[in-house]
């Protein structure tokens, strides 16, 4: 799952907090805007008990993300009236084979 700027890993804590088997680690990869959100995504990881290597980037724009391998099978963030920097019209050029799900906080 991929997790987009502009929530900090909140999105990860919340599905990894309400459902059973999803983990941070190996699951979430959290693009971040800032140093700010990688931050507070790191605190996210740290408190759901994430260890080792963390999928977590500040890459606001998504270059980074879009080329990584392999495509994530969900894309959640904010929409654009929260905050979000995205669209889904935005998002599905860009992952093509996914369900890209834009959640409202």
């Amino acid at each position: 799952m991929l997790e987009l700027p502009g929530s900090g890993g909140l999105i990860a804590h919340h599905v990894c907090s309400t459902l059973e088997g999803v983990y941070f680690q190996d699951v979430f990869t959290v693009a971040c805007g800032d140093w700010k959100e990688r931050f507070l995504a790191g605190l996210v990881a740290l408190e759901l008990g994430a260890g080792g290597v963390l999928s977590i980037h500040e890459d606001p724009s998504l270059e980074q993300v879009r080329q990584r391998l392999p495509t994530p099978d969900f894309v959640l963030g904010l929409s654009k009236e929260k905050g979000g920097r995205f669209t889904e019209e935005q998002l599905k050029p860009w992952f093509p084979s996914t369900t890209t799900t834009l959640v409202l906080l």
